[in-house]
């Protein structure tokens, strides 16, 4: 079973190539990935994983439509489709507990004070009235929980 997005979507490669497509070129954030994956699910008929290689504005690349298929969501948790629930249902009743690990691949790149920029994130625009664009939301919490406003 896929511990980590890594080796998950490396299984996807492996058994399933179809089921994930990788764009090359660059996109622009505002509108053009979402139109690429409604264009894909409408005309079609396919939800493949969606990796945007060069996103314009960001040095990061985009994973979209991780979820988008039962069959790769079953595959995810090492279950068959129609078993999904009672898996996750005994998976919640025995959750595995987190390990604290001094090196691995979420610690590749640690950002702290000055070098943290939200702008440097993609910026990602899916219809007209979204406010995807961090200057124009703003965070309110206490600490433990936050609102996000936009």
């Amino acid at each position: 079973m896929s511990q980590d997005l890594r080796s998950y979507l490396d299984l996807i490669k492996q058994n399933h190539p179809e089921e994930f497509l990788t764009v090359s070129r660059e996109v622009d954030p505002a509108f053009e990935i979402t139109a690429i994956t409604v264009k894909l699910e409408q005309q079609a008929k396919r939800r493949p994983i969606l990796l945007f290689e060069k996103v314009k504005g960001t040095k990061f690349p985009v994973l979209t439509n991780l979820h988008a298929s039962r069959a790769r969501l079953a595959m995810a948790i090492n279950a068959k489709p129609e078993e999904m629930q009672k898996a996750y249902l005994r998976a919640m009743e025995k959750p595995i507990a987190p390990k604290t690990v001094s090196k691995a691949p979420v610690k590749e790149v640690i950002l702290t004070g000055d070098q943290i920029n939200l702008y440097n994130l993609p910026q990602i625009l899916h219809h007209e009235q979204d406010a995807g664009d961090v200057s124009k939301q703003r965070i309110c919490g206490d600490g433990r929980s936050h609102v996000l406003r936009g």
